[in-house]
């Protein structure tokens, strides 16, 4: 069985000979790998001839700029295996991850995903640091209800990087493209439609095949403000497409928090206005009298010694209601 490797790459031509040599190393050897070239002005092309020459598995394919979702759409449509692995240009796969999960989606055709956790990394993938992806790692037939705990993990945050699950081609069939408005969480608005599809997820919670995921200076997750806008967009999404009350109030909490986030993070950048109805209108909607006194000295941000109250943002986004 054929695993077609989708890599999407823009501009990361010094990473990408890393990620081809993480692939030219699986324990599989039946793959194929279509580097999407997606308006690339380094030297993407050469790296990629280069890899080519040495191993025919490798194709290259360009486009002009049209992001990572249109990238990864072209990626598929060039592809003709029977499973699909995602691979960001910066990024490594673990050696043993493609043959060892094709052999347990082999053994049980109604997974349609079987997914890796992640570690991160800034130079070295050995020398590994303590972030992590939060949340827990179930395995699940998801039936759409707040008894599903896969689905309920996927609603309180995405628990997957892109390169974890390994698809079957038929789950993609079903589930159709990435959304190419989303320049941001759009991996994880797809796994959400996944699982609402009712697609089985497996978790695959070896650490040798947690995936390598590189933390540097020009990774897109580092935007924050533009992160929570994005996971906004996707909430409320979402919100249209839950059935069961249970999930619905779990992904409105969690669209409020995202709020106050943006909210913070707009005061911060001098948008005070924005900033303080933000938190306002998620302060009266989730009852939180410490989100409402924070909208109330965030002009303070502005002045010396704000950072100090900015650094209290997290604990005071987390806490329970008070009123």
């Amino acid at each position: 069985m054929t695993v077609s490797v989708v890599v999407p790459a823009y501009n990361y031509g010094q990473f990408l000979p890393q990620a081809l040599e993480s692939l030219r190393v699986q324990t599989y050897p039946d793959w194929e790998c279509i580097v999407v070239d997606d308006g690339s002005t380094d030297d993407t092309l050469a790296v990629v001839q280069a890899a080519a020459a040495g191993d025919r598995r490798v194709r290259y394919v360009s486009q002009p700029n049209r992001g990572p979702s249109a990238a990864r759409n072209r990626g598929i449509a060039e592809s003709a295996g029977d499973y699909i692995q995602f691979l960001d240009a910066d990024d490594l796969l673990p050696p043993t991850k493609l043959g060892a999960q094709v052999r347990a989606m082999e053994s049980d055709p109604s997974i349609g995903i079987v997914y890796s956790d992640a570690r991160f990394f800034r130079v070295s993938a050995t020398e590994l640091i303590r972030f992590r992806v939060s949340g827990p790692r179930p395995s699940t037939v998801p039936d759409g209800s707040s008894r599903d705990p896969l689905l309920w993990a996927l609603i309180h945050n995405n628990i997957m990087v892109v390169e974890g699950p390994l698809v079957r081609r038929s789950a993609i069939t079903a589930v159709g493209p990435f959304e190419e408005s989303l320049a941001r969480m759009e991996d994880w608005q797809y796994w959400l439609r996944c699982a609402l599809a009712g697609v089985r997820f497996v978790a695959d919670s070896a650490e040798e095949r947690a995936i390598r995921v590189r933390a540097h200076r020009d990774s897109s997750a580092r935007n924050e403000l533009a992160m929570q806008t994005s996971e906004l967009v996707v909430r409320r999404w979402l919100d249209a497409r839950l059935d069961d009350a249970g999930l619905r109030r779990l992904n409105a909490s969690r669209t409020h928090e995202t709020l106050a986030r943006i909210g913070l993070l707009e005061g911060r950048g001098g948008r005070l206005k924005v900033g303080v109805r933000h938190l306002l209108s998620a302060a009266t909607a989730e009852r939180r009298l410490d989100w409402m006194l924070l909208a109330f000295v965030l002009p303070l941000l502005r002045m010396r010694g704000g950072e100090r109250i900015l650094a209290l943002r997290r604990r005071l986004l987390r806490r329970p209601r008070m009123w």
